[in-house]
């Protein structure tokens, strides 16, 4: 059974903190800022093997206002949100707090 962890679009990024999700909360604003400079959220979900990035719809009407809306599925959120959390820390380590 899929399980939705989080719906979102390319402009606006998904509808969940991913850090609260997989539990690194605590991370410093430095740490964070290390993160976010890297990667996407988006992008970060599209590197976890154990869940699935869906595209569900798009809007295309005008330059500058075209977005793409996605979902993100998982059939175990336990084992997503360890391998989430792992290349989160992956990402900042030797970041100082």
């Amino acid at each position: 059974m899929n399980y939705v962890i989080c719906r979102g679009s390319l402009m606006d990024g998904v509808d969940i903190n991913i850090l609260t999700w997989c539990g690194l909360s605590e991370l410093s604003n430095i740490q964070e800022e290390q993160l976010w400079e890297e990667i996407g959220e988006i992008e970060l979900f599209e590197n976890c093997h154990s869940c699935e990035v869906i595209e569900t719809s798009e809007i295309d009407e005008m330059p500058g206002q075209s977005d793409v809306f996605i979902k993100v599925v998982t059939t175990d959120v336990d084992t997503c949100k360890n391998e989430m959390r792992s290349a989160i820390m992956k990402r900042i380590e030797g970041v100082n707090s």
